[in-house]
């Protein structure tokens, strides 16, 4: 599955994730070579593991904020990567004053059990639907997602790839 567009709920709320207003200003730029604000504190703070998830170990004598970026950047092309794999694109969260906060990961290829698990987490931590976005002629994923109860929103052009793709809500 390919994501083209990414979404931030209109009713984020910082108090409710997922329930409130997604704050004025904020920004999902895709990762690259220009490095977002406050990109090394943020590291820093994300390796710590507080959430279950671990960023890159910042202090290990042989990081490269560099070799770290172009690994991130090399998620996306499925010939870079290890047997087993899934391609990926990477994105960072920007607040208003243009800092990174946050990073989201989108799988580019969409399994059964990929959503299934994705589904429940999001359940967990309080979303009431998610948007899910498709090539039109991914029909293993259409296929998956409708299964899982997803509600065809709308069909896009997206004049890069030159390619339409489907978005699909999912009630949780």
């Amino acid at each position: 599955m390919r994501d083209r567009s990414v979404y931030m709920e209109d009713n984020f709320d910082a108090e409710n994730p997922g329930k409130g207003k997604f704050p004025t200003g904020y920004q999902i730029i895709k990762v690259s070579k220009d490095l977002p604000n406050r990109l090394m504190e943020f590291l820093d703070d994300f390796n710590k593991g507080e959430n279950g998830v671990s960023g890159p170990n910042v202090e290990a004598y042989n990081f490269s904020i560099e070799s770290y970026i172009n690994k991130l950047m090399d998620m996306e092309n499925p010939e870079k990567l290890k047997p087993g794999y899934v391609a990926e694109s990477n994105y960072w969260l920007l607040d208003d004053q243009g800092d990174v906060i946050g990073i989201s990961k989108i799988r580019h290829d969409l399994t059964k059990e990929l959503l299934e698990k994705t589904l429940h987490e999001a359940k967990k931590i309080g979303l009431e639907k998610v948007l899910i976005t498709t090539d039109a002629d991914n029909f293993s994923s259409i296929k998956i997602i409708l299964n899982n109860n997803g509600k065809l929103e709308d069909i896009r052009w997206d004049a890069k790839s030159e390619k339409e793709y489907h978005r699909y809500w999912i009630e949780l």
